[in-house]
C-alpha cells in the first residue's frame, strides 16, 4: 500500500524501495511485482520493468497492471509489434485505458500500418478528449492513408484545445 501511494505521489524511487520491502517479506505478493514494474517504467527503467511485468504475469496471468506495464515497457523499447499484441492482452482485462489505445495507436502507426492505427487512436480521442498529442497523431493516420477531411478534423480538434501548438497547425 505505501508503494502504491507512492507511485500517485509520484515517488518512483520510493516505490521500489517500498515494493522491494514487500516482496522480502512475501517472495510471490503479485501486487509488489507489479507495482514495481508499474514504477521501473515511470522510472524509465523499461528493461527492467519489462522483466518484472513478465515475472508478475507468470504469478497471475490476468494481472491489470502488470499487462499494462509489460506492453508500456515493449512500446517505450521500441519493440512496436510487440507492443501492439501486449495491448490487446489489456485490453481483455481492461476497456477503458485511454493510454493503452493511445499506444496501441501509435504503435500500429510507427510499424506502417496506418489503416490499424486509427480505430485505437479514435478510442484514445474518445477516452482523452484533451490529450492533443493524440488528436496529433490520429490526424497523421488519416493523413497517411488519404482520408484528408478526417485528417483535418482531427487537426481542428487538437488546435481546438491548443490554439498555440506549432505541431497541430
Amino acid at each position: 500500500s505505501r508503494g502504491q501511494a507512492a507511485i500517485a505521489a509520484g515517488k518512483y524511487t520510493d516505490a521500489l524501495t517500498y515494493f522491494n520491502n514487500a516482496i522480502a517479506q512475501d517472495k510471490n505478493y503479485v501486487n509488489a511485482y507489479s507495482g514495481k514494474a508499474v514504477a521501473l517504467n515511470a522510472l524509465g527503467n523499461y528493461g527492467d520493468a519489462l522483466n518484472i511485468a513478465n515475472y508478475t504475469l507468470s504469478l497471475r496471468s490476468q494481472d491489470q497492471n502488470a499487462l499494462n506495464a509489460r506492453a508500456l515497457a515493449l512500446f517505450r523499447l521500441g519493440r512496436y509489434n510487440e507492443s501492439i499484441d501486449a495491448y490487446n492482452d489489456v485490453f481483455k482485462v481492461q476497456l477503458n485505458r485511454a493510454d493503452a489505445y493511445c499506444n496501441q495507436g501509435w504503435a500500429y502507426y510507427q510499424t506502417g500500418q496506418a489503416d490499424l492505427a486509427i480505430s485505437p487512436l479514435r478510442r484514445c480521442t474518445e477516452l482523452s478528449p484533451l490529450d492533443i498529442v493524440s488528436w496529433n497523431n490520429l490526424g497523421l493516420a488519416y493523413l497517411s492513408v488519404g482520408r484528408y477531411n478526417e485528417s483535418i478534423a482531427a487537426f481542428t480538434s487538437g488546435t481546438g484545445i491548443a490554439s498555440r501548438n506549432a505541431t497541430l497547425w
